[in-house]
């Protein structure tokens, strides 16, 4: 993921500088430099310490190169010195050259920065910001679903999640059935059973493979209806036998409340 990220900025980064400056075919200066071609060696064989040596070496030379900057600062929150990130960021949020694009993506890293340091409220302020920025930016989104997670805001985070999917237009369906299943799970703590059927229920819907839902589905009517729980547990097992262990317990109570405990021997052999 990191290493994806780094691509990306480098390549996003010199293709607007590259707009910005009407020279889209000639190398930005700091790209001729030895110690960025050695700083990017070191990211791509995982030495993060020596990469971020070596590309302190090249914003020596080239203090204005923006996506050299940003790709430090991702190391340094990587390696936790997260104070020294948050510096670079605001630092270069203080600059009036920074395109869009590239304000908006400090101020979602900057908000990154202060989630991993533990200022939540200063986290969703910049990535707010950065929302107002570019509302299309998936690093803000990414970040404040993630902060919505770490607060158990569970629907907040499942609304961004979806609106990330849809951006990207990928499949996010086992993201999203975990996510219903805390909604659910917050439900029955507070005692609203049918809320929190019905969220274990459109987990199951997004993806069969949400093990955690079949569980609690089935601990819904474990005591009252053992034969529809232990439908319920057979049906997990077939989705995702790997995970079966994990059925085992509720599904021989289950069979035992049924008068049929030698059921649960013929499925463990099956």
């Amino acid at each position: 993921v990191l290493l994806a990220a780094v691509a990306g900025l480098l390549a996003g980064g010199a293709w607007a500088a590259g707009r910005r400056r009407g020279q889209e075919r000639q190398r930005p200066a700091f790209r001729s430099s030895p110690h960025y071609a050695e700083g990017l060696h070191c990211l791509a064989t995982g030495q993060l310490e020596p990469a971020i040596h070596e590309l302190d070496k090249v914003l020596r030379d080239h203090p204005d190169a923006v996506e050299v900057l940003q790709v430090v600062s991702h190391l340094y929150r990587e390696v936790g010195k997260v104070e020294r990130a948050i510096e670079i960021h605001r630092g270069l949020l203080g600059r009036k050259d920074l395109t869009r694009a590239e304000r908006a993506h400090a101020l979602a890293s900057l908000g990154t920065d202060y989630r991993k340091a533990g200022f939540l409220d200063r986290a969703g302020l910049a990535y707010a910001e950065a929302l107002e920025v570019d509302p299309r930016n998936l690093h803000a989104l990414a970040g404040q679903q993630k902060l919505n997670e770490e607060q158990r805001q569970w629907r907040e985070a499942y609304e961004i999640q979806t609106r990330i999917a849809r951006m990207r237009k990928s499949d996010d369906g086992l993201v999203l059935g975990f996510l219903q299943v805390e909604m659910g799970r917050e439900a029955l703590r507070a005692g609203r059973l049918a809320a929190a059927e019905e969220a274990f229920r459109t987990a199951l819907s997004l993806d069969r493979r949400v093990f955690p839902a079949h569980l609690a589905l089935a601990g819904l009517w474990l005591a009252s209806e053992p034969r529809r729980a232990a439908q319920v547990l057979e049906s997990a097992i077939a989705d995702a036998p790997e995970r079966a262990y994990l059925a085992f317990a509720d599904l021989q109570e289950a069979y035992a409340a049924c008068a049929e405990p030698s059921r649960f021997a013929a499925l463990c052999e099956r």
